[in-house]
């Protein structure tokens, strides 16, 4: 587009800024008291035996590369393989890929290899399946698991062989009604009970499906502090995709299908999950650049700064940059929210030259009014900068406090809102029917973006989707055997 284009220079500085950032830190790591050990993994050709110490030699499993150590680590998976594992507690690390082929995926399903297994429930046309009975199972193992009584918290169904999420959980046995409707647990505010049983509607025997996937409850990776993520894909994991980062790189990775758990001891029932989540806390939380990185179908956010309780300090240099964002719930999320009442701000943070595609249709069929481009609980308009950014056929702001909005390109549907709050009740909301309406949200939110109204199924709407579609170059993460 005429628009990147004119904007080459300031691309060109960014990237040359990320390159020297990523050397930085890079030589950060290296100067630790410890030199970096490199490990190599491989699930296809490794063995447990092995030293991991060569790519000849590589260990087959994370679990033993960092049962020793998880500081000053240079963690290298095999392209093209898969691991049924998770990463969490590195520091100083670099986490990376080597090989030729498809980016190494950390996988967190858990892969039914008994379609025999379903069993006819007292309702017609509800089928039940017992998670406990493990050897009914590959994939993702309960011996890895952070949680072991909620690992059957399950975000969603998933059949690999269409590319189909099956996402609807509803909150009782009794609110199956559609086809592909699912149901755990409603004991979600009991934290000593496990998760056992999943429900499905399903017009026939579930056997059908095959070998269906279903997301657990767990993170892809976590609290991670000094480190370099790059060249990784992750899916299937039914809490964060990454979260709990410090000082963090994270480059070129491709996240998709999360989220999706129930929120186990929450006082309502809530379902949550984010591709990439930088959580403030009374600590400083600094320093964190993801770029590069395809984020998609999330049941919550792609992206998010945010943070509540006591004593928050104010979040430093998080920048999420020349990320691609796909069919999430939002692109973008942000709030702080000190309990204590302190003032609490975002400092050189942003959310800038990302392209945002059809946030909302995260196929979790569980639409809300808060599915938007943008999502923000701030009270008041903070200094987060959401700057040039391409947005495309969704709502566009949900929240009554804004960031700063600059440069940004929007394509958004007649009818959708521009600005609207579903927190307060008979809030004003701005649709998006001609320009009138888009000055009265301007007034609003001293937002500069150009703005387009277009109208669904149009020929330039179809052109523009194709388009977009062909830059974003989307393909599902491949599950390998």
């Amino acid at each position: 587009m005429k628009y990147f284009s004119g904007n080459f220079r300031a691309w060109l500085l960014l990237s040359i800024c990320l390159f020297l950032d990523c050397r930085y830190l890079h030589g950060q790591v290296q100067r630790q008291n410890y030199k970096l050990q490199t490990i190599y993994v491989s699930s296809s050709k490794g063995n447990d035996n092995y030293d991991g110490l060569t790519e000849d030699k590589p260990l087959k499993t994370i679990h033993s590369a960092l049962k020793k150590n998880k500081k000053g680590v240079n963690l290298r998976l095999k392209c093209g393989d898969v691991f049924f594992e998770n990463i969490s507690g590195m520091s100083n690390s670099i986490i990376e890929s080597y090989g030729k082929g498809d980016k190494p995926v950390l996988c967190g399903f858990k892969i039914l290899k008994n379609p025999d297994a379903w069993q006819a429930d007292s309702i017609k046309g509800v089928w039940r399946l017992d998670l406990s009975n493990e050897t009914d199972f590959a994939g993702y193992p309960l011996e890895y698991a952070s949680d072991k009584l909620c690992f059957n918290d399950i975000g969603c169904i998933y059949d690999s062989r269409k590319d189909k999420i099956y996402g609807h959980l509803v909150k009782s046995k009794k609110a199956l009604r559609n086809n592909g409707d699912f149901f755990t647990s409603s004991l979600y505010k009991r934290k000593d009970v496990a998760f056992r049983y999943l429900y499905l509607r399903y017009d026939q025997h579930p056997k059908a499906l095959g070998n269906i996937c279903l997301s657990t409850y767990n993170h892809g990776i976590s609290n991670m502090d000094r480190c370099v993520i790059r060249n990784i894909a992750i899916i299937g994991f039914a809490r964060h995709g990454i979260c709990g980062i410090n000082y963090t790189q994270i480059q070129n990775c491709d996240i998709d299908i999360i989220g999706g758990s129930i929120q186990v001891g929450y006082q309502n029932w809530v379902r949550y999950g984010n591709g990439i989540e930088c959580w403030v806390l009374s600590y400083l939380i600094s320093d964190n650049t993801i770029s590069h990185c395809s984020i998609s179908r999330t049941y919550d956010c792609g992206a998010t700064i945010q943070g509540k309780g006591k004593g928050l300090q104010n979040p430093c240099r998080i920048r999420f940059v020349h990320n691609k964002f796909i069919y999430c719930r939002q692109a973008f999320e942000h709030f702080l929210s000190d309990t204590e009442g302190k003032d609490v701000d975002y400092v050189d943070c942003e959310f800038s030259n990302n392209l945002c595609f059809m946030m909302g249709r995260n196929q979790f069929d569980s639409s809300e009014a808060r599915d938007a481009d943008l999502l923000s609980y701030d009270k008041k308009n903070k200094n987060i900068l959401i700057s040039n950014n391409i947005f495309y056929g969704a709502p566009y702001y949900c929240g009554k406090a804004f960031g700063i909005l600059k440069g940004n390109i929007v394509y958004m549907y007649k009818g959708d809102y521009l600005n609207h709050y579903h927190g307060q009740k008979n809030y004003p909301i701005i649709y998006a029917n001609d320009e009138k309406s888009i000055e009265t949200y301007r007034r609003r939110t001293h937002d500069d973006s150009r703005i387009y109204i277009l109208d669904k199924e149009s020929d330039f709407d179809r052109k523009m989707k194709k388009k977009l579609l062909a830059r974003i170059a989307y393909q599902p993460i491949r599950l390998k055997k």
